[in-house]
């Protein structure tokens, strides 16, 4: 149900989306594509996550993430959004994980427990304008890193 929450916003922005078969760490990646149709260089990956109960607490939503999923992100050159989808309200949101652990001091090095809690902004939906923002976010990560982007 997730998948096809956020992947309808892909669409309506002109991306694609995979599902990734197994559990890998990532359920999912997107791909971009330039005003002329040619693919932009790079991956926006995505981690799904559903629930009947989410947990509202002072400063957002709270979601725990296992330390080697932390391990796993934390790691990857390009952006990596969490997404937790409340299946009750039908409405998703979002955190640029790499982000959002440098923000707030994450790391598997420095995990002391098993998994971390994070809180996502009730601001931070998951929509057409957050998908524009990944695409922003992963032209950014390129060209950082000096590859080549075709925006």
């Amino acid at each position: 149900m997730s998948f096809h929450y956020v992947g309808h916003f892909i669409v309506r922005e002109g991306f694609t989306s995979e599902a990734v078969q197994g559990d890998y760490g990532l359920d999912a990646w997107i791909i971009t594509f330039a005003r002329s149709g040619e693919v932009e260089n790079g991956t926006i990956f995505v981690q799904l996550n559903a629930s009947y109960g989410i947990v509202r607490k002072p400063g957002g939503i709270a979601f725990r993430v296992k330390k080697s999923k932390v391990d796993l992100w934390e790691s990857e050159p390009m952006p990596v959004y969490l997404v937790l989808f409340d299946v009750t309200e039908e409405r998703a949101y979002r955190i640029y994980f790499q982000r959002y652990a440098a923000a707030n001091g994450i790391g598997a090095a420095t995990m002391k427990r098993d998994s971390v809690e994070v809180l996502f902004d009730e601001g931070q939906a998951v929509d057409e304008a957050a998908v524009r923002q990944w695409r922003a976010d992963k032209a950014a990560v390129l060209e950082e890193s000096g590859k080549v982007d075709r925006n």
